[in-house]
Parts: C-alpha cells; sequence; structure tokens
C-alpha cells in the first residue's frame, strides 16, 4: 500500500466517524418525534413515556461511543490523536471541530493532488542560494 492511499483510508476514515456523530447529533430530535407520533397512534399513554425512554437511552449510548471513537481518531501521518494535543504532562488540548490534525497539521480534507510546495534551492546572482517555491512570494 502506498503511503498516499494509507493518508487518504486514514483521512476517510477520520471523515466517516465524524460523520457519524453529526448525523446521531442532529438526528436525535427528528427520529424522537417520529417515535413519539408513531407510539402516540399505537399505544397507551403509560407506555408512550416508557417507549421514548427505552429509544432514547440507546441513542445517546450510540452517540457517546461515536463521540469518543472520533475524537480518539488517529492522525494518519503522524500516528498521534488526530483532534487532541499534549501541551504538558497532563494538560491536553481537543477539539472536535478542527480540520486539521492538532500535532501534524495535516488537513482533513487533503486530496492526493494537494500536496504542500516543495521547496527547492535555487542560485541567486550573487552565488548564494534561496529557496524557491515555499514562500507566499516564490
Amino acid at each position: 500500500m502506498t503511503p498516499d492511499r494509507s493518508f487518504e483510508q486514514g483521512l476517510a476514515e477520520i471523515r466517516r466517524r465524524r460523520a457519524r456523530v453529526w448525523a446521531l447529533g442532529l438526528g436525535y430530535l427528528p427520529a424522537m418525534v417520529l417515535i413519539a407520533i408513531t407510539v402516540r397512534l399505537f399505544q397507551a399513554e403509560r407506555a408512550q413515556q416508557r417507549t421514548m425512554v427505552v429509544a432514547t437511552l440507546p441513542w445517546m449510548a450510540l452517540f457517546g461511543i461515536a463521540a469518543v471513537r472520533a475524537g480518539w481518531a488517529r492522525c494518519p501521518r503522524c500516528g498521534k490523536l488526530f483532534h487532541q494535543r499534549r501541551i504538558r504532562r497532563l494538560i491536553w488540548w481537543s477539539n472536535g471541530f478542527t480540520r486539521r490534525c492538532l500535532n501534524c497539521q495535516l488537513p482533513l480534507l487533503q486530496s492526493p493532488s494537494d500536496k504542500p510546495p516543495q521547496s527547492t534551492r535555487a542560485a541567486a546572482p550573487n552565488g548564494k542560494t534561496r529557496t524557491v517555491g515555499s514562500g507566499p512570494h516564490g
């Protein structure tokens, strides 16, 4: 497997995990409304509350599991946690909405053709070398 392919697969897995969290989070309210309407049509008043609790608890558990899995996803480049960065021994920084690895800055939406610019050394007229192609003016 080529390094580009493994990066693509790793980033795709992080995107899938994040999509699951968003789907479970945003889908909760519409799903519960649909369940409430269905339960109201077919069950007695007392059973409605029990059914809503039985439907809500697994949904929340799935949301929590999906959020933890997304938060603990590893970066395909550096192997560290994508959404977390260790600042000091016991201090961690976390950002679940980040678009780059908090450790190596690998973009989440990077495609194989989006390579960082390669710096090349070029000789200047005065005989010194300068870096070309890596800065905003090069």
